[in-house]
């Protein structure tokens, strides 16, 4: 390969990496506690947060901590649209005839597992720092290490990266390293291929970023099945499967939480007395008149 293409060529490799990890968790957390003596597991990707969620609201709720799904609605928001511009800024970071200088190309992709981990980090103090007093577990402000394990009273936790992360930080690498083999010669590096070509590879990604987002939905139904009567069940932000049914005395709510009948009847059918709805988006109902919501 021609030396002056190097450069380009590691910005290219660096934004399907960074592609590639919207697909991949980016960080995990396990708490274990003595009724869960395995663990329970929270997965965070960029975008949505899985895993355990209920019973680990659930343990938050009995120390006052707020549930996993009310922190950081906003940076999942704009993770993949971020991301998709991120990606963007690899495949012209080296190319010649782009009017910003590639250093300025590059800083936002190298900063960006650093501002993964301090966004986390922010959220984690909030999160155990601002505590229900009329929780029924009273503990004083405490502090969970982002990587490593903690120990607050009875409850154990384990925090570590993922691939997600380990492909965001190998393509911040990359795209160093071809900075400095820039400097090095002194000039911008010629970019492989057409820019015909070049702008295809970008469409394809972006499409490939948009697809992931639409994609992540979660069907609702299993969330109320697993609940128990008279709990709460509180919805991170996004899109969930519908329709749904309400067979039990429970508590649904969720800032920023869509039900998406699919156009496939009633969204939500509450059948329990008791049961309440709170700040919920339905939409998709069916267009049957015994169906419309």
């Amino acid at each position: 390969m021609d030396a002056r293409r190097t450069p380009a060529a590691l910005g290219l490799v660096a934004g399907v990496l960074l592609a590639a990890s919207a697909f991949l968790p980016y960080w995990q957390a396990r708490l274990f506690a003595p009724q869960y003596r395995e663990g329970l597991t929270a997965t965070m990707y960029l975008h949505k947060v899985g895993g355990d969620l209920q019973e680990i609201d659930l343990l938050n709720h009995y120390v006052g901590m707020a549930s996993l799904g009310s922190l950081a609605v906003w940076e999942r928001r704009l993770a993949l649209p971020g991301l998709a511009l991120l990606v963007l800024l690899c495949l012209v970071a080296f190319r010649q005839g782009c009017p910003a200088p590639s250093w300025l190309k590059v800083a936002p992709v190298a900063a960006f597992p650093f501002i993964f981990v301090a966004d986390m980090k922010f959220w984690m103090i909030w999160a155990t720092t601002h505590l229900d007093k009329t929780a029924p577990l009273k503990l004083k402000p405490f502090a969970i290490p982002v990587l490593g394990v903690g120990k607050v009273a009875q409850f154990r936790s384990e925090l570590g990266p993922m691939p997600g992360f380990g492909l965001a930080v190998l393509a911040a690498l990359l795209l160093l390293a071809g900075l400095w083999l820039t400097r090095r010669r002194g000039e911008e590096a010629a970019a492989p291929g057409s820019p015909a070509r070049a702008t295809a590879i970008v469409a394809a990604l972006l499409l490939a970023l948009a697809g992931a987002a639409a994609a992540q939905t979660t069907p609702l139904q299993p969330l109320l099945d697993a609940a128990a009567a008279g709990a709460t069940v509180e919805l991170q932000a996004g899109v969930y499967d519908g329709p749904g049914v309400v067979d039990k005395p429970l508590r649904l709510t969720g800032r920023g939480a869509v039900i998406d009948g699919g156009g496939r009847g009633t969204v939500l059918t509450i059948r329990a007395a008791g049961a309440a709805v709170e700040g919920l988006t339905l939409r998709g109902s069916g267009d049957s008149l015994l169906g419309e919501d």
